[in-house]
């Protein structure tokens, strides 16, 4: 069943990621769509994996590259957001199954 992670099941973009951004407690996409700060829009799919001003967001099959910047923004309590820790695990295992839109 997707869309609620966890051992031996699948993350759901549409179900658990985009959600978070655009209307739970972190309402990423306040600041982050229509060309927000660094060029990082969070509002859909293409703009996640288009990333902001040349550097990616996430890399598909590994949430641990260092060259992405979405993960440890998150763990370093952007502005003062929200606790993302229970998010961060949800985020990086759709990030290592592929970051599929799904």
């Amino acid at each position: 069943m997707a869309g609620t992670g966890g051992s031996g099941t699948s993350v759901s973009f549409a179900l658990d990621i985009l959600p978070y951004f655009a209307n739970q407690e972190a309402n990423c996409v306040q600041c982050h769509s229509g060309g927000g700060p660094a060029g990082v829009d969070l509002d859909s799919y293409a703009n996640i994996l288009a990333g902001g001003n040349g550097f990616p967001l996430v890399v598909p099959y590994d949430s641990s590259d260092p060259s992405a910047a979405l993960i440890p923004q998150l763990n370093s309590n952007h502005h003062n957001g929200p606790d993302d820790a229970g998010f961060v695990v949800l985020l990086a295992q759709w990030i290592d199954e592929g970051a599929l839109e799904n």
